[in-house]
């Protein structure tokens, strides 16, 4: 008989699958097994977190930038060190499926991401305040930071399935059987955000 875990694990391992695929067939076995705080980060992954923090391994400094319109890209620096952390550190909210999209596109090498109106104000508000033409202010990512973040994904995946597995979880025939669900809720310790912890 098939195994879910068994068939998440193989998945999960295959390079050539997508990480939304991936995904996508841990939510049918968190689903399946009752635990609600797994499938929800499935479903920020999914879908992007847009009303929720981002999870450590989704924060990635990128480099700031200044379009000059005589010279093009420049590289922008600011003398406050704690406002130059802030607006560098990029919190990747949006989706995997759309995070993996440009990295198949023929680039320089980074993805542009937007500032939060909160550092686009710092950044509007220093310039001004210095003297400083207030040229376009961009921040740059490279892209082998989003490719490890999405790799990152997937071996959470990947953990959590063998753990299953250790802990005696398999699921045949498409279903968990009671003890299934009871152990996964009360034994399964699992690491997949910045929090350590038994889900369920």
């Amino acid at each position: 008989m098939a195994s879910l875990v068994l068939d998440l694990q193989a998945i999960a391992s295959d390079s050539g699958q997508s990480v939304p695929d991936v995904l996508r067939r841990a939510k049918v076995v968190s689903s399946k097994l009752g635990l609600t705080q797994v499938t929800q980060w499935i479903d920020h992954e999914l879908n992007g977190y847009e009303d929720a923090p981002v999870p450590d391994y989704r924060r990635v400094s990128g480099v700031t930038k200044v379009r000059n319109p005589y010279r093009g890209l420049q590289p922008f620096m600011i003398d406050d060190e704690k406002l130059q952390n802030a607006i560098t550190m990029c919190h990747v909210a949006q989706s995997v499926a759309s995070l993996g999209q440009p990295l198949s596109l023929p680039e320089d090498g980074h993805l542009q991401f937007p500032f939060s109106p909160g550092q686009l104000s710092a950044i509007q508000t220093m310039m001004r305040n210095s003297g400083f033409p207030e040229f376009e202010v961009i921040r740059l990512v490279d892209r082998s930071a989003i490719a490890g973040m999405l790799d990152s994904v997937r071996n959470r995946v990947l953990d959590w399935a063998l753990r299953l597995e250790q802990d005696g979880i398999l699921g045949e025939s498409m279903s968990f059987s009671a003890a299934d669900k009871f152990k996964a809720e009360s034994t399964q310790p699992i690491y997949i955000q910045h929090f350590t912890g038994v889900l369920g």
